[in-house]
């Protein structure tokens, strides 16, 4: 599990508040999310909060009818992301090393 320092943790909240609504998106939970969230629970080993991730983005992707990026720190999700199809970034590819 990667921890993080009290100075990374403060580089990576800083970062995401200043780019909110520029570079990240903030997607309500629908019934269609849920539902791809609850499909995806059956077939990868996730935690919930990590299928509504991953399901948000699948969600988003099909009706944005583009190709997304899917941004995560946690390998375990990175690895079924890139299963369903992603380009992951990752935290090496995110930031300068602190």
């Amino acid at each position: 599990m990667l921890k993080l320092t009290i100075r990374q943790y403060k580089t990576v909240r800083d970062g995401f508040y200043d780019n909110l609504g520029e570079i990240y998106v903030q997607q309500s939970l629908s019934d269609n999310i849920c539902a791809v969230a609850k499909k995806l629970l059956g077939v990868h080993k996730l935690r919930t909060l990590d299928s509504f991730q991953l399901a948000s983005v699948l969600v988003m992707e099909t009706s944005a009818q583009v190709k997304l990026n899917f941004v995560t720190f946690d390998i375990d999700l990175a690895d079924l992301a890139k299963k369903e199809g992603f380009e992951v970034i990752t935290e090496s590819e995110f930031a300068p090393t602190l």
